[in-house]
């Protein structure tokens, strides 16, 4: 299932927009998503990478 292109520049706005906020006020962001996109928008500084296996 792929996003409408309008809904991915909304992710990519309000990710840019959350990761600079937080850098600016020296805070931290703890996210957790299934969709790979989200993190490549928000450039973090730190990832951890979870993978379960069944």
């Amino acid at each position: 299932m792929s996003l409408h292109p309008h809904w991915i520049e909304i992710r990519k706005i309000v990710a840019y927009n959350l990761q600079k906020s937080a850098r600016q006020q020296a805070k931290a962001v703890l996210a957790t998503t299934t969709h790979t996109g989200l993190f490549e928008d928000s450039d973090p500084s730190v990832q951890a990478k979870i993978i379960v296996k069944h």
